[in-house]
């Protein structure tokens, strides 16, 4: 991987480095276009603080899934090696590959997003389509220079825009992302976009509900073989539990006392009820 050509300081995770591709999808106006989408939707008017963006959110993503990508290749080489089929010899250049893949797959999972974020959505989108099945649609357009960007500055690493898709949504292609924990680490009951939007709309809410051991799960976690099959999963060592119990808690109390909110519930109809 090259050089990071730029680097965000980013209020949750501190300095964010963007390589040379990021950066180019960084410009386009499909990403662009998330500076002005708010992550809560119309939640800023019950929590003054809440106008932050999917653009923010999605750099954390991106942040956050390349870290437990290396982190969970390096320390399950022999596991991978074996699940996967690579040879040994090209174990860092194959892992290289999933990195980059990840912290796309981070970076562009919200890039469907309807104006308002969810609220709306359902009106707005087909019934049984959701954000995911857009975002993986613009990754693959051939006229919104997302999917440009990939296939000509990644070739070199096998790096392709319908293997990015593919990992940000399954729906749309029949042949599964061979590496099924990347998958979980994108969409899953703990994945990194709920990892980065917990203590993101925590700090920007101005609460404490969402707060959670970070570094303990970046720790813990770990890879393991499904018994019906080869797909490798994500696991936790037994030491990381208690840490995979506080995300998930975490997530409850900022439903409860956040997201569904009554009032912000109430905007959230009265919006969706418009669109319809």
């Amino acid at each position: 991987m090259s050089e990071p050509v730029r680097t965000f300081r980013d209020p949750v995770h501190g300095y964010i480095n963007v390589y040379p591709h990021e950066q180019a999808i960084i410009d386009t106006l499909p990403f662009q276009r998330l500076r002005w989408i708010h992550q809560l939707g119309l939640s800023s008017y019950v929590y003054h603080g809440a106008e932050h963006s999917r653009f923010g959110h999605s750099l954390g993503v991106m942040h956050l899934a390349g870290k437990f990508t290396e982190r969970l290749v390096q320390k399950n080489k022999d596991l991978i090696v074996g699940s996967l089929g690579w040879k040994a010899l090209d174990f860092e250049r194959n892992a290289e590959q999933l990195i980059l893949e990840a912290r796309l797959a981070g970076l562009l999972h919200d890039v469907g997003h309807a104006p308002f974020s969810h609220v709306g959505e359902t009106a707005l989108f087909p019934k049984g389509k959701g954000h995911e099945e857009y975002s993986a649609a613009i990754i693959v357009a051939p006229d919104l220079g997302i999917g440009d960007v990939i296939d000509s500055q990644l070739a070199d690493w096998g790096v392709t825009k319908e293997r990015v898709a593919k990992i940000v949504s399954e729906e749309i292609y029949e042949e599964v992302y061979e590496a099924g924990f990347v998958r979980e680490l994108i969409s899953s009951a703990w994945d990194v976009d709920k990892m980065d939007y917990l203590l993101r709309d925590s700090l920007y809410c101005g609460v404490q509900y969402g707060k959670y051991d970070l570094e303990r799960l970046l720790d813990t976690f770990t890879l393991r073989l499904e018994d019906s099959s080869e797909n490798l999963q994500l696991g936790v060592d037994y030491g990381g539990i208690h840490a995979v119990e506080g995300l998930i808690l975490a997530r409850y109390f900022m439903f409860t006392q956040v997201y569904f909110h009554a009032v912000r519930r109430a905007y959230d109809h009265i919006l969706t009820e418009f669109i319809r």
